[in-house]
């Protein structure tokens, strides 16, 4: 099972083995010495039904429906060239974007056989210079915008529903996108499907060999789907719904499809060296105060920034980080604890990739006190009268706008709330005025 999506949908095992099995008896036909393609066409179809049944109910186990996909773009394949079946290279192209979209529900790192399979597939509208690119036309070039989009969207920073909600939007916007040969100022991305390469991200201006992606117009679009948030009519824009996660979804896609898309503020380090991570404000405390267990799984730090870090662990756990969530960091060689928010996960052939977002550099312990039973925080600043300090506590409501006073490094201080409470997974944040 892969531990590193998660959902609130489940679906009975059985579901999942059945789905399994079609693929495996697919693999079987295309595995055998007489194949016989209307067979294996049947049989594909047979899959393809199966796995739409379970598309949004996944839950935490994407096993199956990612190899079913495979053994779907593989059959198709096989069975393009033959005589006796009638299947178009659109067909083939749509099978194997949905290897890319459940590698993206899986949180995997792009697989590059698959670009390259995509690419082939292009290959001779690309030579006859017949390529078009468009969302709203039934072709390869289709499918390939999709599978862009998707890599595009930044679904390994989203969890359970956003994801889902994130592809409805992404096929939503297919008809506003677009490739040119030509570069342009707002292009975020370059593909060579002719050279098979996974398509890469371009943060400044070139002259890239290769169709240059943009999303511009599908960006105007999701303007205006923001617009008729809320309106009376049910069956537009985002269906007036209030979900979370659905509003989670738009903002992803506005903020990385616009034109100035977002960069690093700062540069990152290669580095070495194995951190142990604690999950949540109670084993952040305990790791702050030596008492948290020793037996720590050991992640390989593979860079790090002023704001950010990157970590691996080489054989994924079942108990992994949740986007969003709290954690603790703490070096081998160091006896400080960072504090940081998980902000992206991704499984890799290194391993699984944390990409956290660093909210302390060298937290600490405090005494939160309001007349009544002390509780202890956590300290992201260092206290100093009159400045500004963040503290993080398990529920919102610890972190309160009445009177409060506050025990660190010997000294007490009254707090004054600045602004409301950052709530995220297991745990909030507040910053307070010391006086």
């Amino acid at each position: 099972m892969n531990a590193v999506m998660s959902s609130s949908h489940s679906e009975p095992a059985d579901a999942f083995a059945e789905l399994y099995e079609l693929a495996a008896a697919l693999r079987r036909q295309l595995a055998a010495a007489a194949l016989d393609p209307s067979a294996v066409h049947r049989a594909i179809l047979e899959v393809e039904g199966a796995l739409q049944g379970l598309a949004r109910q996944a839950g935490g186990d994407v096993e199956a429906p990612r190899f079913a996909s495979r053994a779907t773009a593989d059959a198709y394949q096989e069975i393009a060239g033959r005589s006796e079946q009638t299947v178009s290279r659109a067909t083939v192209a749509a099978a194997l974007v949905e290897v890319v979209r459940w590698d993206a529900i899986g949180r995997y790192a792009p697989d590059p056989e698959i670009w390259q399979r995509l690419g082939g597939v292009l290959d001779p509208d690309v030579d006859a210079q017949t390529t078009v690119f468009a969302g709203d036309i039934d072709s390869a070039g289709k499918q390939y915008l999709r599978a862009l989009a998707y890599q595009s969207a930044g679904l390994d920073r989203l969890d359970g529903e956003a994801v889902w909600h994130a592809m409805e939007l992404i096929d939503r916007c297919l008809p506003y996108l677009n490739m040119s040969r030509h570069p342009f100022s707002a292009a975020h991305y370059v593909a060579d499907p002719q050279a098979g390469a996974v398509p890469r991200r371009r943060l400044e201006a070139s002259t890239h060999r290769g169709f240059h992606f943009s999303t511009r117009t599908a960006w105007e679009y999701l303007a205006e789907i923001e617009s008729e948030l809320g309106g009376d009519d049910g069956d537009v824009g985002l269906e007036s719904s209030s979900s979370p996660s659905r509003l989670l979804a738009w903002r992803q896609l506005r903020r990385l499809w616009a034109d100035a898309a977002p960069v690093r503020r700062h540069r990152r380090h290669a580095v070495g060296g194995q951190v142990r991570i604690v999950r949540g404000v109670a084993e952040c405390l305990r790791l702050i105060s030596g008492s948290a267990e020793q037996e720590l799984p050991a992640w390989n730090v593979c860079d790090v920034s002023r704001s950010s870090m990157a970590i691996v662990l080489p054989s994924p756990h079942l108990d992994v980080p949740r986007l969003g969530e709290l954690v603790g960091v703490r070096f081998d060689d160091a006896d400080r604890c960072q504090l940081g928010i998980v902000q992206r996960l991704r499984l890799e052939s290194r391993g699984l990739v944390c990409g956290i977002q660093l909210v302390a550099r060298a937290a600490s312990a405090a005494a939160l006190e309001d007349g009544r039973a002390p509780v202890t925080v956590l300290l992201c600043d260092s206290p100093a009268r009159g400045e500004s300090v963040r503290l993080m506590a398990a529920s919102a409501d610890v972190l309160a706008d009445g009177l409060l006073f506050l025990k660190a490094e010997a000294a007490v201080f009254r707090l004054r709330a600045l602004d409301l409470p950052l709530v995220g997974v297991g745990f909030a944040m507040r910053a307070y005025q010391l006086t």
